[in-house]
């Protein structure tokens, strides 16, 4: 029953806003809908480059598209940004 709970509360989806996928581990990647290892490992490896300002920005990662970004969207969260949108 402990892995059983322990599996259950691993594959419940993030709090809305909750994931800056700047910051965000592999780990905390891989609970947005559509992100297996292999999305998360790819984001992971493209943020080192340059970071993401906006939902759109995650459609760089290969294999990730319009879709995809409109799933984990709710989801995703940008710390650094004025409501205007500008960064600060």
């Amino acid at each position: 029953m402990e892995l059983e709970d322990e599996v259950k509360r691993e594959s419940k989806p993030p709090e809305p806003r909750s994931i800056d996928p700047n910051q965000a581990s592999r780990d905390e990647l891989m609970r947005l809908p559509g992100i297996g290892e292999v999305m998360a490992m790819r984001i992971l490896e493209l943020r080192e480059g340059e970071s993401f300002r906006n939902p759109g920005d995650l459609r760089r990662v290969p294999g990730i598209g319009a879709k995809t970004v409109e799933k984990m969207t709710p989801y995703l969260v940008f710390p650094g940004k004025s409501k205007s949108g500008r960064r600060r």
